[in-house]
């Protein structure tokens, strides 16, 4: 089943039990990443430790979940 042009939400933790603030620098670095790559994505803070990225194509996710699981 194809995600294509479908809006898909993708959950992300931030692995060594980060402060919300240091949660938001990781991940401004990955978002900067994504959007340079040009990945229509958005990023929600949603605990200390955990985000959300809300990619306005879902085609794109397995190339975005891989890049995520690298980091």
């Amino acid at each position: 089943m194809s995600k294509k042009g479908q809006t898909v939400m993708m959950f992300a933790s931030v692995s060594g039990n980060p402060t919300r603030r240091e949660t938001e620098e990781i991940t401004q670095i990955w978002w900067a990443a994504l959007k340079n790559a040009l990945y229509d994505v958005a990023k929600y803070i949603v605990d200390d430790s955990r985000v959300l990225f809300l990619l306005q194509d879902g085609s794109q996710a397995y190339e975005v979940k891989d890049y995520l699981v690298q980091q």
